[in-house]
This record gives C-alpha cells, sequence and structure tokens, in this order.
C-alpha cells in the first residue's frame, strides 16, 4: 500500500478551509483541528466536484478524517495512511470501519482524555508559578530557545516541540511557551502543540532526572496564566494518568476518555 497523502485530493487554500468544517462534525474536538480550518497551521486535502467530499486536515502527528467514507476516494485516503499518526475518525461512522478492514491489526484503539475548559483560581495559579526550586530558572521561549530546541538532536524531551511548526519563526509567530534551565541545560518546558484563534493544545515535558520536583506544576501555572491574560483557552488534552493528575492540580476538572487509533507496522 502507498502511504503519500500529498497526491490524494486537492490542496485546500488557507481562507477556504472553514468550508471544510462539516465533513469533521462528530469528531473529537481539539484547537488542532480549529488552528487547520482557521488557515493558520497545517494543510487540508478534499476532492472536489462531488456533493458528499471526503477530507482530511494534518498537522504535527495528527489527521483528522471526514467526509463521505463511502466512495473510491475514501479508500484510496484510508490505503494511504502513514503508520503512527493519532487518527481522529467519528467512531460512529463508516470510516473506522473502512481503516479496519483495509488495516486490520495494525489499526490500533488508543483512549485519551479531554477536560473540558476550567475556571481558573489565579491567585493559586500565581503560587505555583513562583514555585521553582533553588537552582532552576524558568523562562519564556524566544527566538534562540526555539531555534536550539529544533536543532538539538536525540533529546526526548525536546522532540515533540516547536519543529512541527516547520521553523522557529514560525512557531514564535504562532505559538509560545516556558523553559526551565539548569545550568543552561533544559530539563523542562512547555509549548503551544497547535494553535487557534480561540484557544491552544499544551505539550508539556520533564527530564526524567527532574521528575517530583514541581517542574511541571510551575511551568503549567506560568503557561495558563499567559492564556488567560491572552484571552486564549489553554486545552488539556492527556494522555495517560499522570498528566490527568497534573492537569487536575492546576484547576481542571471532569476529563471524558475519547479514542483515537494508530497504524503500527507489527500487529
Amino acid at each position: 500500500m502507498s502511504h503519500s497523502l500529498s497526491s490524494w485530493g486537492h490542496a485546500v487554500p488557507p481562507l477556504q478551509r472553514a468550508a471544510l468544517a462539516p465533513l469533521f462534525s462528530g469528531i473529537s474536538h481539539t484547537y488542532i483541528l480549529d488552528g487547520v480550518l482557521e488557515g493558520l497551521i497545517g494543510e487540508a486535502r478534499t476532492v472536489y466536484g462531488t456533493d458528499q467530499p471526503a477530507g482530511y486536515i494534518a498537522f504535527a502527528d495528527v489527521l483528522y478524517i471526514g467526509g463521505n467514507a463511502d466512495s473510491p476516494e475514501a479508500r484510496d485516503l484510508i490505503s494511504r495512511l502513514p503508520f503512527f499518526k493519532a487518527l481522529f475518525l467519528d467512531p460512529n461512522s463508516l470510516w473506522l470501519a473502512l481503516a479496519r478492514e483495509i488495516w486490520g491489526q495494525h489499526l490500533v484503539e488508543i483512549e485519551r482524555y479531554t477536560f473540558p475548559k476550567a475556571t481558573f483560581d489565579v491567585e493559586r495559579l500565581r503560587d505555583q508559578a513562583s514555585s521553582i526550586p533553588e537552582g532552576f530558572c524558568i523562562t519564556p521561549i524566544n527566538m534562540s530557545l526555539a531555534q536550539r530546541i529544533i536543532d538539538t538532536q536525540e533529546v526526548p524531551i525536546l522532540e515533540d516541540h516547536i519543529r512541527h511548526f516547520g521553523s522557529a519563526e514560525d512557531f514564535m509567530r504562532h505559538g509560545f511557551g516556558f523553559c526551565i534551565l539548569a545550568q543552561n541545560e533544559i530539563v523542562a518546558l512547555i509549548s503551544t502543540y497547535a494553535v487557534s484563534r480561540a484557544g491552544v493544545e499544551i505539550q508539556i515535558s520533564t527530564h526524567p532526572d527532574y521528575r517530583r520536583l514541581g517542574l511541571a506544576t510551575a511551568l503549567g501555572a506560568n503557561f495558563i496564566l499567559h492564556c488567560l491574560e491572552h484571552g486564549l483557552d489553554p486545552h488539556w488534552d492527556a494522555a495517560n494518568a499522570t498528566s490527568c493528575r497534573l492537569a487536575e492540580k492546576l484547576g481542571y476538572t471532569g476529563y471524558t476518555p475519547y479514542s483515537v487509533w494508530l497504524l503500527v507496522d507489527e500487529a
């Protein structure tokens, strides 16, 4: 099977993407979807010339797929899916059945946890934001740090930050974040995984040697305060129980489990 999406359908220009929104109704919402449809990030492709089109949006490691799944174009799209991308599908649509038919045991279901928009205790956040152990300093990500994060190889905590924007310049144009430094080493960081006009998705990482020191709490509090000051909703979407506990410590409540799917090359 081919794993190239670049030749499927037609690219949708940023200013025309909003018209694709109905294709993705019924799928778990994130600000990744909004940001792509607003033309700020990512790409979108669809099939024109049909009353019931299919399409996808893509950004970083995420693909949203929607529209009419009962067409040759839909089958072609599913056959081209790459491995190790998080697939957001309507679980009640034909898309999931089609993906299972084509990919079989290579399609793996993963549970994630989304938190609703929170009402934060700002004073509590300010206390958390300033609670950094001696020997560490917290700093906003500037152009120099953004480029350093992109250029640094084989440091796992940096791999999911900033580089999926394409360049440090694009990240600084649309996103923001904070680092904690120890003797000029980045030991923890938080950044916008995705951005939209209304809110952002969050990526947070701490080096294993520096966990349980309150660094993630301080980072999260600084990030949320920055969002509140700029009228943005900081959406917390967790992959595991540890992330859920951190979110609750920061003031989020009432997560909802949901499923995404992943293609793996070994079943």
